[in-house]
């Protein structure tokens, strides 16, 4: 009776390490698995400024991409246009950012508010 015993023991133990086994298995197959869901990605583009002009100058872009201003001067800047929601009171020193989201398509014009002749276009698709 003990060798019994021990063999039914060694069977439950046997059959617990499988369906334990089984289980982990299954949740790594869940956790690989994709869902087919539409994102809101965000694309970010670059516009950079030299303390004479912008790079680029003129630049086409999709609705919802987000422009990041970046001064790579020693000149202070700032981006002014007259287009709502375009334009910062905020004055960049160097390595400083803004970033503006375009949801409106269309043609928009900027300046730095610093030198009024530096200027750039925004083309919304």
């Amino acid at each position: 009776m003990g060798r019994m015993l021990k063999v039914a023991i060694g069977v439950i133990a046997l059959i617990v390490v499988i369906a334990g086994l089984a289980y982990f298995i299954n949740k790594v197959q869940k956790n690989k698995q994709t869902t087919n869901t539409t994102a809101n990605v965000q694309t970010v583009t670059t516009v950079t400024y030299d303390g004479t002009k912008f790079t680029p100058p003129a630049i086409s872009i999709d609705n919802g991409t987000t422009i990041g201003f970046v001064n790579n001067s020693a000149k202070p800047m700032q981006i002014t246009s007259d287009s709502t929601g375009f334009t910062s009171d905020k004055i960049l020193n160097k390595g400083e950012t803004i970033d503006f989201t375009f949801t409106t398509n269309g043609t928009f014009t900027y300046k730095n508010g610093q030198a009024t002749t530096q200027t750039g276009t925004v083309t919304v698709l």
